[in-house]
């Protein structure tokens, strides 16, 4: 019967997830020229300033420059929709024992694949000591590492996991953001990742205050 609940609540957070995704789509596209807009004219993001007859004129990359920020701003939509439905359908995905166990199997992923994410990068910084950027990287990937076995090891601490699990998607996004490149719409899931699980972890801990679940 168990078994049966954790299955229903994996089909309802997909059901989620998708119903996020088909609301997220067409909300990136209406907020994408806007965004472009600001980001060329007014923060001059990715540009390149240039002298033209005394003239300082900044040049931009044209719309396929934009593609993977697109595409991260729908991961990020997706991910705001998929918290909002996880708090206002928590009924939906079963009992707080079945929503326990799935936030559990979502902190765990994520936090396994950032865990495999920070090590890679370290190695990266540690076979590059030789240039600034691979010192910059060690870090970097030491501190996602760092938070991704915080979120790992606070599954046995019940009043730590929804905080931890937090931390460490703010940690992720601001580790990895500045080096993400295309990598981007990859980083802002693995952080999505970690902010869904401690959006389930609260919703059993508002039925549980004393935690009983641990």
């Amino acid at each position: 019967m168990r078994d049966s609940g954790v299955g229903r609540a994996i089909a309802t957070l997909i059901g989620i997830v998708l119903v996020s995704v088909a609301i997220a789509m067409p909300l990136a596209v209406a907020l994408a020229w806007p965004l472009i807009h600001v980001s060329e004219s007014v923060l001059h993001l990715g540009c390149e300033s240039n002298t033209i007859d005394g003239q300082q004129v900044w040049v931009c990359p044209d719309g396929i420059g934009y593609v993977f920020p697109g595409i991260a701003l729908i991961v990020a939509l997706t991910v705001i929709g998929v918290v909002i439905g996880v708090l206002w359908r928590r009924e939906d995905l079963g009992p707080p024992e079945d929503r326990f166990t799935l936030a559990m199997i979502v902190s765990l992923a994520a936090g396994a694949l950032a865990l495999l994410v920070g090590a890679v990068i370290t190695l990266c910084g540690l076979f590059d000591m030789s240039a600034a950027y691979g010192r910059w990287l060690i870090p970097v990937g030491l501190a996602v590492a760092a938070a991704s076995l915080a979120a790992l090891a606070a599954l046995r601490q019940a009043r730590l996991r929804a905080t931890t699990n937090t931390i460490a998607a703010l940690v992720v996004l601001g580790a990895l953001i500045p080096i993400a490149g295309l990598g981007l719409p990859l980083v802002v899931a693995l952080a999505g990742g970690f902010a869904v699980a401690a959006a389930m972890y609260s919703t059993t801990r508002t039925d549980h205050p004393s935690a009983a679940l641990a």
